[in-house]
This record gives structure tokens, sequence and C-alpha cells, in this order.
């Protein structure tokens, strides 16, 4: 959706587009306006928002120093030449550090959604208050 060489959609056709897209697609996926042209973080944002729980995917512009921008609204990245040396070549120093913030990432939500599921089995509001119960 508002994918790189096709004609670029206004926001007020995001509502629309993202509903079809929901009925065909397994995942909606953008980009940025050619391969390795980072997307719009905003349009990715506002995408993921109306997708819901609906999987959305970036495939365009990726790289370790700006997949932070992306992260939390994305679901699938491809990634090729924000990680390469050249069209041919991956940079194992790039490749590493994208899959190092990667991880980091899934840890932390991993937690966050550990902590929120066990606060809600015990009816709490905070995990403050889950570690004080759970220590005594």
């Amino acid at each position: 959706m508002d994918f790189k060489h096709q004609k670029h959609l206004s926001e007020e056709e995001y509502p629309f587009a993202v509903e079809q897209a929901k009925k065909y697609l397994d995942i909606i996926t953008t980009s940025g306006s050619a391969t390795g042209v980072s997307a719009d973080a905003e349009k990715v944002r506002k995408i993921k928002s109306l997708a819901g729980q609906h999987p959305v995917g970036l495939a365009s512009g990726v790289t370790p120093k700006n997949i932070h921008e992306y992260i939390e609204n994305t679901d699938i990245s491809i990634v090729a030449s924000g990680i390469s040396k050249d069209y041919r070549n991956l940079d194992s120093q790039k490749v590493a550090e994208l899959a190092k913030i990667i991880e980091q990432y899934n840890r932390k939500m991993s937690r966050k959604y550990f902590e929120n599921e066990t606060l809600e089995k015990y009816k709490m509001s905070s995990a403050t208050e889950l570690y004080k119960y759970l220590s005594q």
C-alpha cells in the first residue's frame, strides 16, 4: 500500500486502502519512494494504526540507524540495501547491528507482554505491586 514506484495515496485514502488490503493481503506492505529510500515514519504509523492487529510490513530503506523509527509499527521488514556494502554483498557488521537491535526490542516486548498478562491474571495495576506480592 502506497508502495514504491506506484501512485502515492493521499492520507484521506488510507482508511479505504487499508480496509481493502486487510481483505486480500496477509501483510499490508508499504515502502519509501524507491529502493533504499526510507519510508515516512508517520505514514507507517498511520497505516499500522488503521490496520489494528493485521500485520504491517515495510520494504525499503530500513537500516540499523533508523529501525527505531519503524519497529513499533511494523511486524516485518524486508531489508537488503540498508545492510549491504553494495547491491550484491551484505555488510556483516550492519547485519549484526540490526539483528542486535531487533533482538533487544523483542526481549523488551516479551517482558512487557509477560508483565501485562501476569498483572491481569493477578488483577494488579503495576509491576511493583506484583513483585511485592510475589516476593511475600
